[in-house]
């Protein structure tokens, strides 16, 4: 089995779930905001 200790997946083993799905759609708005932000530098927006 991998080693997962102090690769943050240990700490996701223990969250709640609640907790999870937060960071999970703040990760995802993190992202598509910085999508966005390549995309409009990319199309000289």
């Amino acid at each position: 089995m991998a080693e997962v200790t102090h690769t943050g997946l240990d700490r996701l083993a223990e969250m709640e779930m609640a907790d999870l799905l937060f960071w999970c759609e703040e990760t995802r708005r993190y992202l598509s905001a910085k999508a966005e932000a390549m995309r409009a530098e990319f199309e000289g927006r």
